[in-house]
């Protein structure tokens, strides 16, 4: 065995068990690099096996191309094999090529000079762009060092279009090409979102086709996949995430004992109330005062006088142009590490079961969660507030959807015949009692909130969200807001229609039994020197759901603060604390507490 093939071996294995970590990728690439210098047959074999490995399936046909034997049967079919490799997939699917920090500092300062997409903030990233040598564009015919990889949807073959062509449409529009495989038929947006999207978004590559999903009136930006890969750096090598996104992961008991089953569940996505891409965190070592996010942007004491709470606090901030994403990235990040505490310390610990859930935010995040394959007896999600919240106990929560139908005429002449719906959803909001708004409501106070409400004389939509922690109670609004409309169709001749939806209810009614659950958090808490908050959530989680799914599941901080903006921040310490809280209580599981 000739030395190259002996360092490529090692190479290979190296790069399986770390599961194609940056660091084996980047090592492959060097060993290819050194490859190229030499000129024996021997030397030229090997890299097409490491162009392969690195599914750079172009380079690797083009290089055996050349020095294959055509007498050779094995050889052949070898060649034949990459020939058809390349036909298909080319070098798109290539792993990249990791940057280091000067290669990265590069990037982003030739990221400015890119054409902004809304809905693929950054597809050099995600790999929908590469940089290379100098091609010329089809479209405009100018040259470009970077250029979309990922082939149009059009009749004729177009292997690279540069970046402005895509936004400005001209490549849609001379190809008449589009870029989006497949979205949701259920939701048609307006007819500008769904031109952008289609014809000056670039798709991103997926090994069964791009699927572009949507939330609150407009498409998502695509901001990257979701992976397993840390997870399985840490051994645990059945972590997978399945056709609806939902991420799960086993870590198999390492006592001879039957013990309990434990979970810990996060969800992935963030609010929608302000962006999540290019998040921009930073490191503040908190002193005291208001907190300049950026020369616009100020977080004051006086307006959020949790402020006060984490003086001497490292705290991760926002750049003050999107929100942060700790909810529920921390969370995510704290079962993470509390993860990789047990696995690299071996820990004695039972079962543990892993799950992040998309669409939280939307109510729908345990929508398709299976709680079979989930196997745990009961879960925690790690989600919300500051240290020591423990909570289990939820709103019961519905949606309400008022579609009135107008009638409209010309105005000098509409006595007695115009119906403005604008006026009659106005009438609907005014019966609504004024102080069971989210504005005038704490603590146990239920509430109506209107969320949206758009329209004219001819047609008003409005979307409503009921919420109350009673049972009762939350019947009695949805049953009161039956007899409004009940009460406006006497009066506007049946033009008004509402669509009630229950979303999740109050979890208390699955807890209240398991006491058990709630006691392992909290003297867990008192161990490490938590002090517990047990309180309500004014909101839900996705344990709301899952308690009524068979999950007990109630709730653990995740240590921020003023989620769904800006403002939004995280003290590393608080996450530290919830890391170490979680092993806390796979020890106390072993010990029988």
């Amino acid at each position: 065995m000739n030395e190259f093939l002996k360092e490529y071996i090692s190479l290979k294995e190296n790069f399986v068990k770390h599961h194609e970590n940056e660091a084996s990728v980047l090592a492959l690439y060097e060993f290819a690099d050194r490859l190229s210098k030499h000129t024996e047959k021997e030397a030229m074999e090997v890299l097409v096996d490491v162009y392969q490995l690195l599914y750079k399936m172009e380079s690797a046909y083009k290089l055996y191309e050349n020095i294959y034997d055509k007498a050779d049967r094995k050889q052949i079919k070898k060649f034949l094999g990459l020939k058809d490799l390349n036909e298909s997939h080319g070098d798109r699917f290539a792993t990249p090529r990791p940057l280091n920090k000067k290669e990265r500092l590069k990037r982003e300062e030739r990221k400015k000079l890119l054409p902004k997409f809304r809905y693929h903030p950054d597809p050099l990233e995600t790999g929908s762009f590469i940089e290379g040598e100098a091609k010329i564009c089809p479209c405009c015919g100018k040259e470009s060092n970077t250029y979309y990889v990922k082939r149009p949807y059009a009749v004729d073959d177009v292997d690279y279009l540069c970046p402005v062509c895509i936004s400005n449409g001209e490549a849609a529009k001379k190809y008449d090409a589009d870029f989006i495989q497949d979205v949701d038929d259920d939701f048609v947006p307006d007819k500008e979102k769904r031109d952008e999207l289609f014809y000056r978004t670039p798709g991103y590559l997926s090994w069964q086709g791009e699927y572009w999903l949507y939330c609150c009136n407009d498409y998502c930006a695509y901001l990257g996949s979701v992976g397993t890969k840390e997870l399985k750096e840490m051994g645990i090598e059945n972590a997978h995430i399945d056709e609806m996104g939902y991420v799960y992961a086993h870590l198999k008991s390492n006592v001879g004992k039957d013990l309990k089953k434990v979970g810990f569940i996060a969800h992935m996505d963030t609010a929608t109330e302000l962006t999540g891409a290019n998040v921009n965190p930073q490191f503040v070592d908190y002193k005291g005062g208001d907190i300049k996010l950026n020369d616009e942007v100020t977080m004051t004491v006086k307006e959020f006088p949790c402020l006060n709470e984490v003086v001497g606090e490292r705290l991760i901030t926002t750049d003050g142009n999107t929100l942060l994403g700790a909810d529920d990235k921390s969370g995510i990040s704290i079962i993470m590490d509390a993860i990789q505490k047990i696995t690299s310390n071996n820990l004695p610990h039972g079962d543990i079961s892993i799950g992040f859930t998309p669409d939280e935010e939307i109510g729908r995040g345990a929508d398709h969660f299976d709680v079979k394959k989930f196997g745990a007896d009961f879960a925690y999600t790690i989600d919300g507030g500051p240290i020591g919240e423990l909570e289990y106990e939820s709103f019961n929560a519905c949606s309400a959807v008022v579609d009135i139908k107008g009638k409209n005429v010309h105005p000098g002449s509409a006595k007695d015949i115009m119906r403005n719906s604008l006026v009659v959803a106005h009438n609907l909001l005014s019966m609504l009692p004024a102080n069971e708004r989210p504005e005038h409501t704490e603590g146990y106070d239920g509430f109506y909130h209107l969320l949206e409400m758009n329209g004219n004389t001819e047609n008003t939509h409005m979307e409503f969200i009921i919420r109350d922690f009673d049972r009762e109670k939350f019947e009695n609004k949805k049953e009161y807001m039956k007899k409004i409309v009940e009460f406006l169709n006497s009066r506007y001749d049946n033009s008004i229609t509402l669509e009630l939806k229950d979303s999740y209810y109050n979890m208390r009614e699955k807890l209240e039994d398991r006491k058990d659950i709630i006691d392992l958090a909290y003297n867990s808490m008192v161990e490490i020197g938590i002090t517990p908050k047990i309180q309500s959530i004014r909101g839900g989680t996705d344990g709301s759901r899952l308690s009524f799914m068979g999950l007990p599941c109630p709730n653990i901080f995740a240590g921020g603060f003023n989620f769904h903006g800006r403002y939004e921040f995280v003290p590393v310490s608080y996450m530290e604390k919830g890391s170490e809280l979680l092993v806390k209580i796979v020890e106390n599981i072993v010990k029988g507490e």
